[in-house]
């Protein structure tokens, strides 16, 4: 992927477990974007607008500095034991969710 953004329509999971190298919002219309598969951290730059399901899977800590907007879902995987700093700001219409006391996100 280069340039542009990327766009997320569909039903289904669409996981990204590598650093992206495109530019631009991710918009979420539909479905799960998933960052990391559980062994493999995904990797995004700017702003994510969900409007559906947002899942981090992060294998090691993760430090997501983007704004995140819309009226989606954003959970982290309770699986992990890394944590996930979200140091944007999050105004999505659910609070950001883990059971993990390692997640931590901004006031």
């Amino acid at each position: 992927m280069s340039g542009g953004g990327l766009v997320k329509n569909g039903e289904g999971t669409l996981i990204l477990a590598n650093e992206e190298d495109y530019t631009g919002n991710t918009t979420i219309s539909q479905g799960t974007l998933q960052l990391g598969d559980g062994t493999t951290n995904g990797s995004l730059s700017g702003d994510i607008i969900d409007n559906a399901k947002l899942k981090f899977a992060e294998a090691v800590d993760y430090l997501f500095g983007g704004d995140i907007s819309g009226r989606g879902s954003v959970t982290a995987d309770d699986a992990s034991t890394a944590t996930l700093t979200l140091s944007g700001t999050a105004r999505t219409r659910a609070a950001p969710r883990s059971n993990r006391a390692t997640s931590r996100y901004p006031a």
